[in-house]
């Protein structure tokens, strides 16, 4: 029986995912299932995607069926029905929001944005226990906080895409550049939350978050260039707008494909079985192991990924609930007249995003 992939929402990231996944060498051997809202719609973008990959000689099985995710057993008999052996989880609580738009202009950390992340995942995951499918789950939402939330309440996908991942062809491409090697010979392990990704990537700069990097080029550590210039060369400008999610989709469709195909693709994951935060590591079928840089106990891994995630306006996630920094909290009331809980429940986010969305939707 053909192995089964399932896309859980269809906006631009998950229409990129199913680009890239059309045109992977042996996808006819496997099963697509976009499962979305509006069918007629999908449908059509569907239909694009199977005529381009054929031009190219790729002849995926791709199939479209409607569904509200916001229905866990509805959900749960689907995916009883379906049984996915994988699912991308692309979907959002808001559609088309940005954290950036809100956050960076504000200087506010992007965690305060945890109870949007969090509903349909969440719900999601409810549905695959309730469902008791044995499927891998990639979030794409915030999951640097929304994975290590959910292992609280036993919820825990497989692994999150995205973030820290984005900044590794950056400093390949840079350091690459500047030392005349090919930026595939140039190997780079990382530990960092969001924040490191978000504030490298605009500003060059950590700006004073604990993170860990090492840079090799052919096996041997680069030496005489600073962390500050090596995040200097890996700056570039990209466009704004739903093509970002170009780079989202490709961690997605590579974690994909090394599950797909037992490849332990190595890759910087956030929230990878649970944990807070981004690691280095080798995607398999049935599991993700850890490569953390020598000398780096995985409780200091998490220990820095805990004190990055703190820049974010996350103080802390355990039984249950997310803790607010006070300064995010602070910072919500001014700009937005939001009042903040010090800490909020996993299964409470749902109606505080609906709060949130209201105080969004009339913000000027």
């Amino acid at each position: 029986m053909a192995k089964k992939i399932m896309i859980a929402g269809y906006g631009s990231t998950g229409a990129y995912v199913l680009d890239f996944l059309a045109r992977t060498k042996g996808i006819e051997n496997f099963e697509i299932v976009v499962a979305t809202r509006s069918i007629e719609e999908a449908q059509k973008r569907v239909n694009m995607t199977l005529i381009s990959a054929g031009l190219m000689g790729y002849y995926p099985n791709i199939s479209v069926i409607s569904t509200d995710f916001n229905n866990v057993e509805a959900t749960a008999e689907l995916l009883t029905k379906i049984k996915p052996d994988i699912i991308a989880y692309t979907g959002r609580f808001m559609k088309g929001f940005k954290y950036g738009e809100f956050s960076y202009p504000n200087e506010i950390g992007y965690g305060v944005w945890l109870p949007l992340a969090i509903p349909l995942i969440y719900k999601v995951m409810q549905a695959v226990k309730l469902s008791k499918i044995d499927a891998k789950v990639i979030n794409t939402s915030f999951p640097d906080g929304v994975c290590p939330a959910l292992e609280s309440v036993g919820l825990a996908p497989f692994t999150g895409a995205g973030n820290l991942n984005h900044l590794i062809p950056r400093i390949q491409m840079g350091l690459g550049k500047k030392l005349n090697v090919s930026p595939q010979q140039v190997d780079v392990l990382m530990l960092g939350s969001h924040f490191l990704n978000t504030y490298v990537s605009k500003e060059a700069s950590a700006k004073g978050s604990p993170y860990y990097m090492e840079c090799k080029v052919n096996g041997e550590k680069v030496q005489g260039i600073s962390d500050e210039e090596i995040f200097n060369l890996a700056k570039m400008s990209t466009v704004s707008g739903p093509t970002r999610n170009l780079m989202i989709s490709s961690d997605v469709a590579k974690i994909t494909q090394s599950i797909m195909f037992n490849e332990g693709f190595l890759m910087h994951l956030p929230g990878p079985n649970g944990l807070v935060g981004g690691y280095p590591a080798k995607i398999f079928e049935d599991r993700i192991d850890m490569i953390l840089p020598e000398g780096i106990s995985l409780e200091k891994a998490i220990e820095i990924n805990a004190g990055n995630l703190r820049f974010d306006g996350v103080e802390d996630i355990k039984d249950g609930k997310i803790y607010f920094t006070d300064d995010v909290i602070e910072k919500m009331k001014k700009v937005f007249a939001l009042n903040y809980p010090k800490s909020i429940k996993v299964e409470d986010c749902e109606a505080f995003a609906n709060e949130i969305k209201k105080t969004l939707e009339n913000y000027e």
